[in-house]
């Protein structure tokens, strides 16, 4: 996408956050506890299905043997070689919509 808009010396950089104790390691019972009524709305899981699932990801985050991960953040950039902002927002107006 960056070369297509014109963006020149294109460098990347991916980050994966992963945590063996602390704060971090609540990510995965905190979004399903907050997703749980969507899925159970919607018939992806019954209430005692998230329930469990809801235990067994806390029980994950007390192990002190587990390592949990967050999504890869991936960070591009470069720079615009003729200073024409219009093709760079062209680019990515599918992403702002």
């Amino acid at each position: 996408m960056l070369r297509r808009a014109g963006i020149q010396d294109i460098e990347l950089n991916v980050v994966q956050p992963a945590h063996i104790h602390g704060e971090g390691k609540l990510m995965a019972p905190v979004t399903m506890s907050r997703i749980a009524d969507a899925l159970t709305g919607e018939g992806f899981a019954t209430e005692s299905e998230v329930q469990h699932i809801l235990t067994e990801l806390n029980h994950a985050a007390a192990d002190s043997e587990t390592v949990i991960s967050l999504p890869r953040i991936f960070q591009v950039w470069g720079t615009r070689a003729n200073g024409d902002y219009g093709l760079l927002h062209e680019a990515f107006s599918w992403h702002l919509n």
